[in-house]
């Protein structure tokens, strides 16, 4: 048996692009209705109002006719799902409002909210009616309209900045957010998907490289014994990246490739193939692949197959019998295909969460952040002696 191991450089590059305004995320994004975010934790009620938390947390609707209030999955914006709200006769209109009931629940307890003043209301909308949004504190309300009809998903910010929605108690919110729609005698549908209020205090982003066995920062990546005899070619590295991300602007995301075309690449890859991944120092023309996988738990048991699908499987991550399609194909800034903030290079991104597997996206965990990002190489075409190197593995942060 002949064992060998790998060397990979990481030069991490954290870039800023097209910036416009930045707050924070992590405890300074609050999910009101979200999948990604932490905040109020919710149930969809109808006809019966029955609180699910001790923060009022469930969505309250009323009017002359009640609603009807769904929950779909055919083309979210963000997570697995989003509401619709159909009306019938409308009459007087209706209300939705997340949080809690004043009229079943009226003992909610004020929460402060000071650190988003002169922050940001974000979400996702379609609507064919006029939506009015309200905020509730202690003995007062605010309300603004959004006059404009939204035939297909349109996302909405809308500013908290008292210069602009004046008055608003930050310290003693009670609902962080209703609105109101008004339909006569034809049905109004409104759809809505990821409601969160955002700081405009500005955030960080960390890129850190440790050691799986002990979680000690280096500054390396290594593949330790691998063996070339193997049946299974892939082999983990035995360091992961840590992604400690503080920074939030309208469509953010984080994506991973190398770029072994680089001028300053050493090695530069001077083949005719796919550049991605690990290029040969001795034969420039040869580049072993790669693959990546991001989750928001460390762990230091893992491994990694190729399925005849030529998908990347794991069978000790996810808990799923048969194997996990959760890592996925590292590419090169040269592949042909290769495209800024395409599926196959985005690891975690504001709307849909992390790429946690092969076209599944959503938050884990529950604090969503630190996340972690796992690597792995494909040694079947490997000969020794040989070192095999990188010294262009780029993760980078952007904005739309």
């Amino acid at each position: 048996m002949r064992k060998i191991s790998f060397i990979l450089l990481l030069l991490s590059i954290v870039v800023l692009a097209n910036t416009s305004w930045a707050g924070s995320i992590g405890n300074k994004v609050y999910g009101i209705y979200s999948e990604t975010f932490p905040g109020i934790l919710y149930d969809v009620e109808n006809t019966t109002y029955t609180a699910s938390d001790p923060d009022g947390g469930y969505l309250a609707t009323w009017g002359a006719t009640m609603p009807t209030v769904t929950q779909e999955t055919d083309f979210p914006k963000e997570g697995s799902s989003y509401t619709k709200i159909v009306s019938n006769t409308g009459q007087n209109g209706l209300w939705v409002q997340f949080g809690y009931d004043p009229r079943q629940f009226p003992t909610k307890i004020p929460t402060d909210m000071s650190v988003y003043k002169d922050g940001k209301i974000c979400f996702w909308l379609i609507n064919d009616t006029t939506v009015t949004l309200k905020i509730e504190w202690t003995g007062n309300s605010a309300t603004k309209s959004i006059d404009t009809m939204h035939s297909t998903w349109t996302f909405m910010t809308v500013d908290l900045s008292t210069t602009i929605w004046p008055n608003i108690n930050f310290s003693a919110i009670k609902v962080p957010l209703g609105f109101h729609f008004t339909r006569a005698d034809t049905t109004g549908t409104v759809c809505y998907d990821n409601f969160v209020w955002i700081s405009s205090r500005p955030g960080t982003v960390g890129v850190n490289l440790k050691n799986i066995s002990d979680n000690f920062t280096t500054n390396q990546i290594t593949w330790s014994n691998v063996d070339l005899g193997a049946t299974n070619h892939w082999k983990a590295a035995d360091q992961y990246i840590e992604l400690d991300l503080q920074n939030y602007a309208t469509g953010w995301a984080i994506q991973i490739y190398t770029d072994n075309l680089a001028v300053d690449a050493t090695p530069q890859y001077s083949g005719a193939g796919d550049p991605a991944g690990l290029i040969d120092l001795s034969s420039t023309t040869v580049a072993l692949p790669m693959c990546w996988r991001i989750v928001d738990v460390t762990t230091n048991t893992y491994n990694m197959y190729e399925g005849t699908d030529n998908k990347l499987y794991s069978d000790s991550f996810g808990g799923q019998t048969g194997g996990y399609k959760c890592f996925l194909w590292m590419k090169d800034q040269g592949t042909a295909s290769f495209q800024d903030g395409e599926d196959y290079v985005i690891a975690w991104e504001d709307f849909r969460g992390m790429h946690h597997a092969e076209d599944m996206w959503g938050a884990g965990g529950g604090s969503y952040n630190p996340n972690y990002i796992y690597l792995g190489a494909k040694f079947l075409n490997t000969t020794t002696p040989a070192t095999y190197r990188t010294s262009k593995l780029t993760i980078e942060l952007f904005y739309e």
